[in-house]
Parts: structure tokens; sequence; C-alpha cells
């Protein structure tokens, strides 16, 4: 019954060493993920500057390409308007051609 017991004792001994080590490990490795955590937020701050910087630079660009398509537009409706002046200038000189030769 002694020798029972002893080797039911020893049993948990070692059980409760290796619940030890695991303790210790876990320790460890929470430690480890902690620092990681706090690695990862300070680069996750830095990173905040540049999106922001990043952010208003593509505004800056959508507000640049928004004035250029109106300007587009602008220059499209001035070289109609061009075009149709040459237009209406050519049928005049053809008229004035016309009644000239007819005189």
């Amino acid at each position: 019954e002694q020798e029972k017991l002893t080797l039911e004792n020893d049993l948990l001994r070692r059980e409760k060493s290796g619940l030890e080590e695991n303790k210790e490990a876990m320790k460890t490795e929470i430690v480890g993920l902690r620092t990681e955590t706090s690695e990862l937020n300070q680069e996750l701050e830095s990173l905040k500057g540049p999106l922001e910087e990043l952010d208003k630079l593509n505004t800056t660009n959508q507000q640049i390409m928004e004035k250029l398509q109106e300007e587009k537009m602008n220059l499209l409706d001035r070289q109609k308007q061009s075009t149709q002046k040459i237009s209406d200038l050519q049928a005049e000189k053809e008229q004035v051609t016309n009644d000239h030769q007819k005189v």
C-alpha cells in the first residue's frame, strides 16, 4: 500500500512539474505576444500620419481630375464652335464667289 501511494505521489509530482513548466511557457508566450502587440500598435500609430497625407492627396487628385474634365469639356465646346465658324465662313466665301461669278 505504501509503495502504491509513493508511486501515485511521484506521478502527481511529475504532473505538477509538467504543469508548472507549461505555466512558465505560457507566461513567456504571453510576454512575447504583449511585446508583439505593442510593436504592432506603434507601427499602426506611425502609419496614421502617412495615411492621412495619402487621403489628402487622393482628395486633391480627385479635385484636379474634376477640373481637368471640366476644362476638357470647355475645350471641346470651343473646338465645336470654331469648327462651326469655319464652316460658316467657308459657306459665306462660296456664296461670295458664286455671286462674283454671276456678275
